[in-house]
């Protein structure tokens, strides 16, 4: 199957149609990005409040209270 077709397969979450995504199933691309999506917005409702972002004017260093694990 070529390049493109797989492709297409992937996005469209095909998987039955090549034995490829049977046997790699990491290119199963549909279903990567709904699960990252998933961790990202449980991340995000437990953890959000508490992120702190970097921002332009590090004069000061990072903040002192910085526990950015996501």
């Amino acid at each position: 199957m070529e390049f493109q077709k797989l492709v297409t397969e992937a996005l469209s979450s095909n998987y039955g149609r090549a034995d490829v995504f049977d046997e790699n199933p990491t290119l199963r691309l549909a279903t990567a990005v709904v699960n990252r999506s998933e961790l990202m917005s449980e991340a995000i409702a437990t953890k959000g409040h508490t992120f702190h972002f970097e921002s332009s004017d590090m004069e000061n260093g990072p903040p002192k209270d910085s526990h950015n694990s996501v």
